[in-house]
């Protein structure tokens, strides 16, 4: 799955803050603050809310989201989790 170095690694794309990645596959996504935004309100709404408050671009630094579902998969019970990139 997920390397720590590999998610380590600057972003690629301009617009990314983050990276999604699927527990299912293992893909791996970089997404843009808006996806990243809802992402914290899907976690609201599972009641999962991070403990953390991310606001703007550099929050986003050494964290990463994991979750149940990508582009690939899908899944009845979505489940996302914010994690910390390990150092």
């Amino acid at each position: 799955m997920e390397t720590t170095e590999e998610l380590a690694k600057p972003l690629r794309w301009p617009w990314a803050v983050t990276r999604l990645v699927c527990s299912q596959c293992g893909d791996i996504s970089e997404i843009d603050i808006e996806t990243a935004n809802t992402l914290i309100s899907v976690m609201e709404i599972l009641n999962n809310r991070p403990e953390i408050k991310l606001e703007n671009r550099a929050d986003y630094k050494n964290y990463y989201f994991e979750s149940n579902y990508c582009k690939y998969c899908t899944t009845k019970e979505i489940i996302v989790k914010l994690k910390q990139i390990e150092p």
